[in-house]
């Protein structure tokens, strides 16, 4: 409202209360329903220049706009060129944010066009003229929008709409690690990341209990997935399917988390001493009691994912996979998409390999799960290192950094295909985002598939334990 009652002093004074009241329409719409409040110093900053941006520019607009249409047909310039009306340029803006809002699924732009299209279509007179009642009703809430239109794409490029319940799992997710999660867990509640992914396991519950105290505030504007069967108890990790196990952890889950139902649970992996028809028949409980919405499975072979589809339908799959880690389209790949389940694959830049950024193992945190990876012992991580520069060479030909590249690789295997990659940063979550918006040509992707797989990379995924402990086929 602020910005209004500015706007107002910019437009001449008999419409300035129209102004007001349009431009402060408009602010609210913009932080309300779309949920960007100020949390950051950066943010707060970038904010206030976004606003003063669109009085400024709105202003000079609004005041240009109406000094043409006062000017004689003959003489007003790109007005008189096109021969058209104040009142037909206004309708052909007012039909394009209406459209724009329909296609792009965003309410704030439909509302916008409400206290346009009423003055306009309801025959009141407020003026001379029903054209003159539009302009003066319309022009002072239309114009400030314009620029803000414009910074909203450069912000956040690639926000093409918000999911709803018929669409489970958005194209690009991101889970955030326990250290430095917050602020990325706070950047991602932001615009163009739609969902978020933890587990019951990660820091034995301390990561939901994050992820619930910072993203309770915008519940609704997102996603939310956890895992079950896997969790910490007495600081040692515990697998147990067993169905009274399973309803536990997620009462457990749910406080932690701060909400009343999870809208997809994962059985992170396959407790092989209880049949997955008990484990998944307990989850579809759930559902039942309205805890859980939709179910997934982690890391399971396409045989296991048929028998558990089943018992109820499995909305998704977790598993491994980018150009190092091939394994899913053995068969499970082709499996989700035959019953409609979502592929979700996680480590898709291959646990920092593919960013570029890891040129040391050695340099690794003592608990890092990574140590105890085949692929990041010395010896065969120096022989997967060599891959790296043409690897990186193909990425400044794509014009993108290696990580968005292995994220854009990911996006065109198919369109049930969703890669979720970890972050703990949230300029690397900005970043990522970005591989939307990279388009590979064919003979990238021919060079990228012959360049990294399973042929190529040096070592096993796992060690023998842990490959026993997962039910997924091999090469």
């Amino acid at each position: 409202m602020i910005g209004g009652i500015y706007t107002g002093i910019f437009t001449p004074t008999e419409d300035a209360a129209v102004g007001a009241v349009g431009t402060g329409l408009l602010a609210w719409l913009n932080g309300d329903l779309h949920g960007n409040r100020l949390r950051e110093p950066f943010e707060a900053t970038a904010s206030g220049t976004a606003m003063v941006f669109m009085i400024v520019i709105g202003a000079a607009a609004y005041n240009t706009f109406l000094a043409l249409s006062q000017l004689p047909q003959e003489t007003a310039g790109w007005v008189g060129t096109l021969g058209l009306s104040p009142y037909a340029i206004l309708w052909a803006i007012l039909m394009f944010y209406l459209v724009f809002g329909c296609v792009m699924d965003s309410l704030s732009m439909i509302l916008l066009t409400i206290p346009i299209f009423f003055p306009m279509i309801s025959g009141l007179d407020f003026g001379p003229t029903p054209e003159e009642t539009a302009i003066r009703f319309g022009i002072p809430v239309l114009f400030p929008t314009i620029p803000l239109f414009v910074m909203r794409l450069l912000h956040d490029p690639t926000a093409r709409h918000r999911p709803g319940l018929h669409e489970p799992q958005p194209r690009l997710r991101h889970t955030a690690a326990r250290r430095g999660g917050r602020g990325a867990a706070a950047g991602g509640a932001g615009p163009g990341c739609h969902a978020f992914d933890t587990a019951a396991l990660y820091g034995f519950g301390s990561n939901e209990t994050l992820a619930g105290q910072v993203l309770a505030p915008h519940r609704d504007r997102f996603v939310l997935a956890s895992k079950c069967r896997m969790q910490g108890v007495d600081g040692k990790r515990v697998i147990d399917g067993r169905p009274q196990t399973i309803q536990a952890s997620v009462d457990a889950s749910l406080q932690r988390l701060r909400t009343d139902r999870i809208d997809l649970l994962y059985l992170q992996r396959w407790d092989k001493t209880v049949p997955i028809e008990d484990s998944v028949g307990a989850m579809a409980d759930l559902v039942r009691a309205g805890k859980l919405r939709q179910l997934g499975l982690s890391e399971v072979a396409a045989r296991t994912l048929r028998k558990a589809h089943a018992v109820h339908p499995i909305s998704a799959v977790q598993a491994e996979y980018s150009l190092w880690t091939r394994e899913a389209k053995i068969a499970v790949l082709d499996t989700c998409r035959e019953i409609g389940a979502a592929f979700v694959g996680f480590s898709p830049l291959a646990r920092a390999y593919l960013t570029g950024t890891l040129r040391d193992p050695a340099t690794l945190e003592p608990k890092d799960i990574r140590r105890g990876m085949p692929r990041f012992e010395a010896e065969t991580y120096a022989k997967n290192l060599a891959l790296l520069p043409a690897y990186e060479a193909l990425a400044r030909e794509a014009g993108c950094t290696p990580a968005q590249l292995a994220l854009a690789w990911l996006l065109v295997r198919g369109e049930h295909i969703v890669p979720i990659p970890g972050t703990r940063s949230r300029v690397h979550l900005r970043k990522n985002l970005g591989a939307w918006d990279v388009t590979l040509k064919a003979d990238q992707m021919a060079r990228l598939d012959a360049l990294i797989n399973q042929r190529s990379v040096s070592g096993p995924r796992y060690n023998a334990a842990t490959t026993a402990e997962i039910d997924t086929e091999l090469f």
